[in-house]
């Protein structure tokens, strides 16, 4: 169970960061669960989930990077990112640079796309690896304290956590498939 759990932390919050729509907030607080159960160990939930997430990040970082605006531009709608999204996104980052990316990190609906414009601007690989590790290291914290604190709720409530899952899961997908008409119906007005 300890390492099929990790395991899944890992997984989901790799691909969850790399820009796949994945709860990955709520695979860390399962992994506070395993810590509250004497499952795992909280520096070992938080490692996993941290070195997931950054990792994921710097991957969705290259692939930024590489593409660049021009590439996210025509491509970015696929992953639900709309030319204006990604000019939101811009702006921010260039009003802060490495401390947009770090705060960026604890806001949801930011948290993943932060990696694109850092990518797209050329920011050394250095400098945002040391925002995302800063702004990850305090979500993952938190999140794993929360799991921790929710305890045996988790275990109270039995096949619905797996029901829960599964439709936040199914949510994400869905809203996926709605940001990425909305993202191609609005390139398309562009």
């Amino acid at each position: 169970m300890l390492f099929g759990g990790l395991l899944a932390v890992l997984l989901v919050v790799f691909v969850a960061t790399a820009g796949v729509p994945l709860p990955a907030e709520l695979a860390i607080v399962y992994g506070g669960y395993l810590v509250s159960s004497g499952d795992a160990s909280a520096w070992v939930v938080v490692l996993v989930a941290w070195l997931g997430s950054i990792a994921g990040a710097g991957c969705l970082y290259l692939l930024a990077r590489h593409a660049g605006r021009p590439g996210f531009t025509r491509y970015g709608r696929r992953m639900g990112l709309s030319r204006r999204h990604l000019r939101r996104a811009e702006d921010w980052f260039d009003r802060g640079g490495f401390r947009t990316v770090a705060l960026a990190r604890l806001v949801p609906g930011l948290r993943t796309v932060i990696s694109v414009p850092a990518g797209i601007a050329k920011m050394s690989f250095a400098r945002f690896l040391a925002a995302t590790a800063i702004g990850l290291l305090v979500q993952t914290v938190v999140l794993v304290a929360i799991g921790f604190a929710l305890g045996d709720r988790w275990r109270e409530a039995g096949s619905w956590t797996t029901i829960v899952i599964v439709v936040v899961m199914v949510l994400g997908v869905l809203a996926s498939v709605v940001a990425w008409w909305r993202a191609q119906r609005e390139d398309d007005d562009a």
